[in-house]
């Protein structure tokens, strides 16, 4: 389904906020 705007999944991690 077609989700909010999100930044890619991290290779690490789940989908998270832009590196600060």
């Amino acid at each position: 389904p077609a989700q909010p705007f999100r930044f890619p999944k991290h290779p690490q991690g789940p989908q998270t906020r832009p590196p600060i």
